[in-house]
């Protein structure tokens, strides 16, 4: 699959071409993931956090997942 960026003309488009896709990242600006994960009544024995995206892929291409330690989940960014 391509990324869309990949299809746009050089006048359509500025930059890098992304090729067979493109990672981005976003700061979220909501309740701490702590705080999130200690409602959600997390246990003791957790060592991971799993983030499954939202992204549809046409045809067959695995879920995009990915984890972070939980120790690094628990740990307060402010």
């Amino acid at each position: 699959m391509r990324g869309q960026r990949a299809l746009a003309s050089e006048s359509e488009s500025s930059g890098n071409s992304v090729g067979q896709g493109a990672v981005g990242n976003a700061k979220f600006s909501g309740p701490s993931l702590k705080v999130l994960l200690e409602k959600a009544g997390v246990k003791d024995t957790g060592k991971h956090v799993m983030f499954r995206g939202l992204d549809e892929v046409p045809g067959k291409v695995p879920p995009f997942i990915r984890s972070i330690p939980i120790e690094k989940a628990m740990t307060p960014t402010h």
